[in-house]
This record gives structure tokens, C-alpha cells and sequence, in this order.
């Protein structure tokens, strides 16, 4: 796997591969080849209101809000929209 070997060139010992937990075969595959710890991140995706297939960001665990501020903007969402 071409990312592995990438990634092993810059191993040490605090690498952890991370990955959402409605997908990550691949993220299996570069923890097990770099022998390195694999955690899941809870998300939850952020959607467009007329879109919902399409998201601007996520929400992690506690809360955090991580939006794409770039496609918000080109989108021209509403403060009110993102809220929502």
C-alpha cells in the first residue's frame, strides 16, 4: 500500500491512524501495516439543507464543529442554516 510506505518513512512512536466509523478499509490496512494503534472517530455529518447527500463539515465527539468554511462560503449558507 502506497500510503503505508509513504507514512512508514515518517514513523514514530505517538503515530495513530484514525478513522470515521462508517468507512476505513483502508485506514485497517495502514495501521496494520505501520503495526500502529487504529482508532474510530464518532462523526456525524453536517448537510446541506436542499442537499443532504452532500455535507459542509462534520461534528465530532463533544461537539466540535469542523465545516468546510470554503464551501460554505461558495454555497452562501445562512448562519441560520448552519445551525440548523
Amino acid at each position: 500500500m502506497v500510503l503505508a510506505v509513504e507514512l512508514r518513512s515518517r514513523q514514530d512512536d505517538r503515530l495513530r491512524v484514525s478513522r470515521p466509523t462508517r468507512s476505513g478499509h483502508a485506514a485497517f490496512e495502514v495501521a496494520q501495516s505501520l503495526v500502529s494503534p487504529l482508532d474510530v472517530l464518532v462523526v456525524r455529518k453536517l448537510r446541506v439543507p436542499c442537499q443532504p447527500e452532500l455535507a459542509f463539515g462534520a461534528v465530532g465527539e463533544h461537539g466540535t464543529r469542523m465545516p468546510d468554511t470554503k464551501l460554505v462560503q461558495r454555497l452562501g449558507l445562512s448562519p441560520e442554516s448552519i445551525a440548523k
